[in-house]
C-alpha cells in the first residue's frame, strides 16, 4: 500500500497492469505529447488550472475526463 508521508503534499499515481486498453492509452497519450509539443503545453495549462481550482479528487477526475477522451482522439488521428 502506498501512503503520503505526514504533511506531505498529495499526488495521485496511476497503476497498470502490462496489457489491455489503459496501457495503450498511457502510451498513447505519452507518445503524442511528446510528438506535440504544443498540444503538451496546452494540457500542462489546464492540469495546473484544473488542480489549483478543484481541490477534490473525484471532482478532478470529473472534470479532466472530457479533455482525456478529447485528447485521446488526436492521439489516434
Amino acid at each position: 500500500m502506498l501512503a503520503q508521508a505526514p504533511g506531505a503534499r498529495s499526488c495521485n499515481i496511476h497503476l497498470r497492469g502490462h496489457s489491455g486498453l489503459n496501457v495503450r492509452f498511457a502510451l498513447l497519450f505519452r507518445d503524442y505529447l511528446t510528438a506535440c509539443p504544443e498540444a503538451a503545453q496546452a494540457c500542462g495549462r489546464f492540469e495546473v488550472r484544473l488542480a489549483r481550482s478543484v481541490t477534490d479528487l473525484a471532482g478532478y477526475g470529473q472534470i479532466k475526463a472530457p479533455a482525456q477522451e478529447i485528447l485521446l482522439r488526436a492521439a489516434e488521428s
